[in-house]
């Protein structure tokens, strides 16, 4: 049955190979897009934009501004600050991914029947920053 798995599983990362590339490489020009600096831009121009109306309706109606609201307002600007670099990141990953891919797919096709050590380094390079990603947008 592990034979029969082994043989599955080399078979489905060979054949697709091509489209976790194109897949990776389109993902990360979506990233590295003009569109994607401007979504960053937006966001945290709206930010402020959106906290100064929150003040000015405060101040209008008379109503004192909490320190919580403030502290909210300053953890959604540091969030903000680290878009680019969960966009950075997400690119690392997404070029690791595909290099691992790459070389496994290639060793398969050689012939080698286990993973090389440094697509095994790269594989866990790879959980390594998908779980920084993951903490970021935490």
């Amino acid at each position: 049955m592990q034979a029969v798995q082994g043989t599955a599983v080399k078979n489905i990362v060979m054949a697709g190979d091509t489209l976790v590339a194109a897949s990776c490489d389109s993902l990360m020009d979506i990233l590295r897009s003009d569109a994607m600096d401007e979504l960053i831009r937006h966001e945290k121009e709206s930010l402020r934009d959106n906290y100064s109306a929150y003040l000015r309706s405060m101040e209008l109606r008379g109503v004192p501004v909490s320190p919580e609201s403030d502290r909210h307002y300053v953890d959604l600007i540091r969030r903000a600050d680290r878009l680019s670099d969960v966009r950075n990141s997400c690119v690392s990953a997404l070029r690791s991914m595909k290099n691992a891919h790459a070389k496994l797919a290639a060793d398969f096709a050689s012939g080698k029947k286990e993973v090389a050590q440094e697509v095994w380094e790269e594989l866990l390079q790879l959980n390594y920053m998908a779980s920084r990603v993951s903490q970021m947008l935490d």
